[in-house]
């Protein structure tokens, strides 16, 4: 169970093919981000809140994991390098009260995304 973290619950940072199976990721994104904290989440980043965050990673598989009471559940977004061909089943994310279950993030982007 990751649980409590300052930011995100689980990050997947530029990790092609990855797996992320049977985990629990509950009541994250309760610290005071700051410039110093990490890169990926200073405090000008609006999409690091997830129970768990693919960043830039493509191929991987998100399966039966349980979040909850985080600001968000599910986060890809691509800033760090493409995300693409994930695939995503048997995964719950309740109460997740600021952005909601699944999140698409595209900060940045006009016109096609690719």
């Amino acid at each position: 169970m990751v649980e409590n973290a300052i930011a995100e619950g689980i990050l997947v940072d530029n990790v092609n093919n990855a797996t992320i199976d049977g985990n629990a990721a509950s009541n994250d994104d309760q610290g005071a981000r700051t410039d110093d904290y990490y890169a990926q989440c200073t405090t000008g980043r609006e999409d690091c809140d997830g129970g768990i965050h693919l960043l830039g990673s493509s191929g991987s598989s998100v399966k039966g994991n349980q979040i909850s009471h985080d600001a968000s559940g599910i986060v890809i977004s691509h800033e760090t390098g493409p995300a693409a061909d994930n695939t995503f089943s048997g995964n719950t994310a309740t109460n997740d009260a600021t952005a909601g279950g699944v999140i698409l993030s595209a900060p940045g982007c006009r016109g096609p995304c690719r």
